[in-house]
């Protein structure tokens, strides 16, 4: 909670140098670089074994405002939304302005606010906007019924699920199409991200390039 400042000017100096760092998140430890510095991005993308030209990396904003240098004009309704769930455990997949470098730019052009390990918090943002009720606070059994309602969304993109209509409350409810296959952990990470994806470009979070 107080690091110490020669030790902050150490990391400093190491990215603008075009080092890497290594800092921890909610869930794991990151590998962190500056996202002008093209090697360093890529030295990143040889550590976790991946091809640059097609990982999906993040980077993070200090703020709103240092948000606004990297993405194009904002919508009201989606700054607000911003403001009502930023800081917390989501992620925000944005259209990039020019300021953002093409090697973090793929066939469709995204800024990720914030990033987590698992898709968890951005599941249930999707469970609150398919409710339709606005942010509020939740309930335990509240919370579980939003994550179920995105997975169906989610998964009816690959024909699972349809839609069931709405209960009295105005809850969504959606009824099973045909089996799951069994995944692994990584298979369906991969499903769930595509979707999320697809998700986001319906709703006009993204913007094609």
């Amino acid at each position: 909670d107080n690091p110490n400042p020669r030790n902050i000017k150490t990391v400093i100096e190491c990215l603008l140098d075009g080092g890497i760092i290594i800092y921890p998140t909610d869930t794991i430890y990151g590998l962190g670089c500056d996202i002008f510095q093209h090697k360093a991005i890529e030295r990143i993308a040889r550590i976790k074994n991946v091809d640059p030209a097609k990982a999906l990396l993040s980077f993070i904003c200090y703020d709103l405002s240092d948000l606004s240098k990297y993405t194009k004009s904002i919508s009201t309704p989606l700054y607000r939304l911003l403001k009502t769930h930023l800081p917390g455990p989501y992620t925000f997949i944005l259209p990039a302005s020019k300021e953002v470098p093409k090697i973090l730019t793929k066939d469709v052009v995204l800024i990720v606010l914030y990033f987590q390990k698992n898709n968890q918090g951005i599941i249930f943002l999707i469970g609150v906007q398919e409710l339709g009720q606005g942010p509020r606070e939740f309930t335990k059994d509240e919370k579980q019924d939003l994550m179920h309602i995105a997975t169906c969304k989610l998964l009816s993109y690959r024909g699972y699920y349809e839609a069931d209509g709405k209960d009295q409350e105005g809850w969504p409810h959606w009824k099973k199409i045909k089996q799951v296959p069994q995944l692994s952990l990584k298979e369906q990470d991969i499903v769930l991200k595509e979707n999320i994806i697809r998700y986001f470009e319906e709703n006009g979070f993204v913007i094609e390039a």
